[in-house]
């Protein structure tokens, strides 16, 4: 099974662009980062929201875990059951 999921984040400010989602599985639980990038040093202090496409995959039946990052130790957690 494949779907894509839209993943909303916040730039924080003007030099900031997406780099990647990051991803890691342990088993039936996937925890995702979303990757920026901040260049330059004459920034405009604004936020602004923004979303990508993550690629969901899995080739087995089961309830997988996924795990977004919203901070250094928090995460935002949703059950995904795939028949």
């Amino acid at each position: 099974m494949t779907h894509d999921l839209k993943i909303h984040y916040l730039i924080e400010n003007s030099c900031g662009s997406f780099l990647e989602f990051d991803d890691t599985a342990y088993g039936n639980v996937v925890e995702i980062t979303t990757m920026l990038r901040y260049e330059g040093c004459n920034c405009a202090l604004e936020f602004v929201e923004d979303s990508m496409s993550y690629q969901m995959k899995h080739d087995t039946a089961g309830t997988f875990l996924y795990k977004f990052s919203i901070g250094e130790t928090d995460f935002d957690t949703h059950a995904v059951l795939v028949y």
